[in-house]
C-alpha cells in the first residue's frame, strides 16, 4: 500500500512540472534566468518520472539519487539569478554552489556503481545535498530582504515552493547524514511536497513582469481544474476522517464513517451550485493566474449575447443593467435614463434594489458630478470625504439602501444620458482600474444602445403621429367635399325645392353625405394598413361607375359617361374607388366651372383598364404637375388645402392603381387610371406604382 502512495505522489509531481515546464516552451524566453526557467522545471519531471518507475518496479533508489540532485540544482540557480549582486561575486557564487553540485552528483554516480554505498559515500551525498538546501534558503532570504514590496509581491510564491521543498529536503538529508538513511514516511511524502510547490511557482511566473509569457489557457479550463481538484483534496479529507472513524470508533465507526461521508457529498454539491463559492473561486482566478483578470474576447462575446438575447421576454431596460450587471456578479440594479420633456433622470426599471426609487432631476449635484468626472461611485468600499458627500447630496433612498453597492454613469456623446445603480455583489469585492476600466465601456456602448431605442421609439411614434395626421387630413378634405356636394344641392334647391323627385334625391344625398361621414370617422380611428386588408374580391366596375354617374347627374348636367358594353371586373375597394371618383369628379367640376363639361370613361385595353376623368377647364402646366400636383399642402385653387390629388395618389396605389396627369393650360385637363391585367386577374398581388406625369 506505501508503494501505491509514494507513486501517487511523483505522478502529481510529474503531472504538475509537466503542465508548467509545457506552459513555458510554448513562448520565446531569451534572458538566461528564462531559460534556466525552463530547464529546473524538466529537470523535475525527469526525477519525478524516474522515481515514480523506480517505486513501481521497485528499483534501486541510486537512479533517484541522481536526478534528486539535478532537481535542486535547478530551483537554486534559478533563484540564485534573482539576487542583486555584482558580475564578479555571482560568479564567485555560482562556482562555489556548482561545486557542491558536482560533489553530490558525483557520490550520487557513486552509490549506482557500488551496491552497497559506504558511509563515506552516504555522508558525502547527504552533507552535499543539506549544503545546497542550506545555500538555498540562505539565497531566498538575501531575495526576500532586498526586494522592494513590489517584487515581492510578484515573487512570493516562487520563493514559498522553493522554501517548502529546500526545508523538506533539509529535513530528509539531515535526517541521512545523522542516521546514515532516510526516514521511508519523510520519502513517501517528498513528491506530494513538490506537486504542492508547481502552483505556486506558477502564479509568480505570470505575475513577474521580467518572466511575463503570454498564457492562452481558457479559464473556464483553469476553474474546472481548480474545483477539480479542490473537490478531490475535499473528498480525500473526508475518506481520511472515515477510515479514522473506522478504524478507531468502536461500535459506532462504521455507522458514522458513513454519514461523515453522505453527509460531505451532500456538502460538496451544495458548494458546487452556490453562486456565491463560484464567484469566489473565479475572482481568486482571476487575480492570481492571469495577467489581466478578465478575459476581454469572452465578456465581449457575453455582452452581445445578452443585448440580443430576448428569447425569455425580458424588457429592453432589464436587459442592459443585466449587461452591466454580470460583468461584476452583481445580483440587481435600476436604471434612470434623461427625459428631456420631463428635465429628470426617469426610473425605467429595477431588479432585486428595493422598491423606493425615485425619478431624479436633470440638475442633481450627483448626476452633475458623474457627468463631469466619469468616474463611479463606491457606497461601501470609497470612503467619500464628508465635503464631497455634502457637495453631491446623495440621495436619502439611495444612501440608505442597504443592496446599493455602485453608481455608473451611461455616457454618450460626452452627454450623461442615464445612470446605473448596481446591487450588492454575491463576493464583496473592491473594484480595482481594470474592473473599472471594463465598466466605463460596457457602460458606453450601453449607453449607446439605450440612445438607440430611445431614438427608435420617438421615430415610431413620429410614424404614428404622421399616419394619423395622413388620416386626419384625408377626412379633413373628404369633409370639405361632403360640404361642397351639399352645397350644390342646396343651390339646386332654390330652383327645384318643389319637385318631389329632387326631394327625394336630396334626402338621399343627404343621407349618403351622413354616411360618409361615419365611414371618415372610421377611417380616423383606424389603424389598418392597406397591406393589412383583405384582397377585395372582383366586382363588376361598369355598375359602379354607372352608379356614381347617376348621382352626379342629379347634381350637374355637364357631365356624361362612356363605356364598353361587355363586363368589366375589377378587384378593388369599392368604398376607396368611389373616394377617387369623388375627389376628382369634384376637382374637375370646379375646375370646368358652370359652363364647362366633365366626361367619365371606362375601357378595357388590350394589357389594362382604364377610369378616365375629362374635363376642359383651365388645365396645368407641366412643372405644376411634375413639382407641386401631388405635394400636400399644395394648391393653387383659393381656400383649398392641397390635399385632394395627393389622396388620390396615395389611394390610387393601395388599390394597385397607375395614375397619369395629361394636361395643357387653356385646354382642359385628363386624369387616367390605369389597372394592369394583373390587378384584375389577381387581387392578392396588388402592386404600388408611381405616378407619371407628361
Amino acid at each position: 500500500m506505501v508503494w501505491l502512495i509514494e507513486s501517487v505522489g511523483y505522478a502529481l509531481t510529474t503531472a504538475t512540472f509537466g503542465v508548467l515546464w509545457i506552459l513555458l516552451i510554448t513562448r520565446p524566453l531569451q534572458e538566461r534566468r528564462r531559460r534556466l526557467l525552463r530547464l529546473a522545471p524538466l529537470l523535475t519531471v525527469i526525477w519525478g518520472s524516474v522515481s515514480l518507475l523506480s517505486s513501481l518496479l521497485n528499483l534501486p533508489p541510486a537512479y533517484g539519487n541522481i536526478l534528486q540532485v539535478l532537481h535542486s540544482a535547478g530551483w537554486l540557480f534559478v533563484i540564485h539569478q534573482l539576487v542583486n549582486r555584482t558580475p564578479g561575486t555571482k560568479m564567485r557564487e555560482r562556482t562555489t554552489l556548482g561545486i557542491i553540485t558536482a560533489i553530490a552528483l558525483l557520490t550520487g554516480i557513486w552509490s549506482l556503481v557500488e551496491n552497497a554505498p559506504t558511509n563515506l559515500v552516504v555522508t558525502f551525498y547527504a552533507g552535499s545535498m543539506c549544503l545546497m538546501q542550506v545555500a538555498g534558503l540562505l539565497i531566498l532570504e538575501n531575495v526576500v530582504r532586498h526586494s522592494d514590496s513590489e517584487r515581492r509581491w510578484a515573487l512570493k510564491h516562487l520563493l514559498l515552493g522553493c522554501a517548502a521543498m529546500q526545508v523538506f529536503d533539509l529535513m530528509l538529508f539531515a535526517e541521512m547524514l545523522l542516521f546514515g538513511s532516510m526516514d521511508p514516511t519523510y520519502e513517501v511524502a517528498q513528491g506530494y511536497v513538490a506537486a504542492i510547490a508547481a502552483p505556486l511557482i506558477a502564479v509568480s511566473v505570470m505575475r513577474y513582469r521580467s518572466w511575463k509569457i503570454d498564457l492562452h489557457v481558457s479559464r473556464d479550463v483553469v476553474y474546472h481544474s481548480t474545483v477539480l481538484v479542490l473537490s478531490g483534496i475535499y473528498l480525500l479529507s473526508v475518506a481520511a476522517a472515515g477510515y479514522y472513524l473506522k478504524q478507531f470508533g468502536g461500535d459506532w465507526g462504521t455507522i458514522s464513517s458513513i454519514v461523515v461521508a453522505f453527509a460531505a457529498v451532500i456538502t460538496l454539491v451544495l458548494a458546487a451550485s452556490s453562486a456565491s463559492i463560484r464567484a469566489r473561486i473565479r475572482i481568486w482566478i482571476g487575480t492570481h493566474f492571469f495577467s489581466n483578470k478578465y478575459d476581454y474576447r469572452k465578456e465581449w462575446l457575453r455582452f452581445t449575447e445578452a443585448m440580443s438575447d430576448n428569447r425569455g421576454g425580458e424588457d429592453f431596460h432589464a436587459r442592459l443593467l443585466r449587461s452591466i450587471g454580470d460583468v461584476v456578479d452583481s445580483t440587481g440594479g435600476a436604471i434612470w435614463l434623461h427625459s428631456p420633456d420631463d428635465q429628470a433622470f426617469a426610473l425605467e426599471t429595477h431588479v432585486n434594489i428595493g422598491d423606493e426609487l425615485r425619478a431624479l432631476p436633470a440638475d442633481h449635484p450627483m448626476l452633475v458630478h458623474l457627468h463631469d468626472t466619469g468616474h463611479l461611485i463606491d457606497f461601501i468600499h470609497d470612503d467619500l470625504p464628508e465635503e464631497l458627500r455634502t457637495r453631491l447630496q446623495i440621495p436619502t433612498w439611495l444612501a440608505e439602501n442597504k443592496r446599493a453597492w455602485l453608481v455608473l454613469p451611461l455616457i454618450r456623446m460626452e452627454r450623461l444620458i442615464g445612470i446605473v445603480a448596481l446591487a450588492r455583489p454575491r463576493v464583496s469585492r473592491k473594484l480595482d482600474e481594470e474592473d473599472a476600466d471594463l465598466l466605463r465601456v460596457i457602460c458606453q456602448q450601453v449607453a449607446s444602445y439605450a440612445a438607440e431605442e430611445r431614438s427608435q421609439r420617438n421615430l415610431e411614434d413620429a410614424k404614428q403621429l404622421e399616419k394619423f395626421n395622413k388620416r386626419f387630413a384625408f377626412v379633413v378634405h373628404d369633409l370639405k367635399n361632403a360640404i361642397s356636394q351639399l352645397s350644390m344641392m342646396l343651390k339646386n334647391a332654390e330652383k327645384h325645392a318643389a319637385n318631389p323627385e329632387f326631394q327625394k334625391d336630396m334626402l338621399q344625398t343627404v343621407e349618403n353625405t351622413v354616411e360618409r361621414m361615419k365611414n371618415m370617422m372610421e377611417r380616423l380611428k383606424s389603424d389598418q394598413d392597406a397591406k393589412d386588408n383583405p384582397a377585395d374580391p372582383p366586382r363588376n366596375i361598369k355598375d359602379l361607375m354607372a352608379e356614381h354617374f347617376a348621382a352626379w347627374q342629379k347634381k350637374t348636367d355637364a357631365i356624361s359617361l362612356t363605356m364598353d358594353e361587355e363586363p368589366i371586373d375589377l378587384a378593388v375597394s369599392g368604398e376607396k374607388i368611389r373616394s377617387i371618383l369623388d375627389h376628382l369628379i369634384t376637382n374637375a367640376s370646379e375646375a370646368a366651372g358652370e359652363n364647362g363639361h366633365i366626361e367619365l370613361g371606362l375601357n378595357r385595353l388590350s394589357d389594362r383598364i382604364s377610369i378616365t376623368i375629362t374635363d376642359d377647364g383651365p388645365g396645368m402646366d407641366a412643372d405644376f404637375i411634375k413639382n407641386k400636383l401631388f405635394r400636400p399642402l399644395n394648391t393653387s385653387k383659393k381656400g383649398g388645402f392641397g390635399i385632394g390629388a395627393y389622396q388620390v395618389q396615395h389611394l390610387a396605389r393601395e388599390i394597385g392603381g397607375y395614375l397619369q396627369v395629361s394636361s395643357e393650360p387653356g385646354k382642359g385637363t385628363r386624369i387616367t387610371i390605369d389597372f394592369m391585367k394583373k390587378t384584375a386577374e389577381s387581387p392578392e398581388d396588388i402592386s404600388v406604382r408611381p405616378t407619371v406625369a407628361p
